[in-house]
């Protein structure tokens, strides 16, 4: 099975989701979102070859939907590192522009350090 790992960043996103969801349209809306990524993670721990370069989006990351956002993921040898948590109204090309560089490195540190 392949492991799947979240930056604290990845985790902070789906926080401010969970939070936001609440606050607009209330707990049972805000718990199908959180649902909507755990089983978005357990599909991809049993098949990661349904991540795919799109191109138009990054040449460097993959871009996975959920719902009304999209994971930024790296693949790194057996391991999914979800790096961000993004939603589809944002304009993703510019913003990954912007953060790749600290997503390569953010996704390369948190796998060395679940190695160790």
């Amino acid at each position: 099975m392949t492991k799947i790992l979240l930056t604290s960043r990845a985790l902070d996103d789906i926080q401010e989701i969970y939070d936001y969801s609440l606050a607009e349209w209330g707990k049972k809306t805000a718990s199908k979102y959180i649902k909507a990524f755990e089983d978005t993670f357990s599909l991809l721990q049993e098949n990661k070859g349904l991540l795919k370069l799109n191109r138009r989006i990054s040449s460097r990351f993959i871009v996975y939907p959920v719902q009304k956002h999209y994971l930024i993921c790296d693949i790194i040898d057996d391991t999914i590192v979800v790096l961000t948590v993004r939603h589809t109204s944002m304009n993703l090309l510019e913003r990954l522009k912007k953060l790749a560089p600290n997503l390569d490195k953010e996704a390369k540190a948190l796998y060395r350090n679940s190695k160790q």
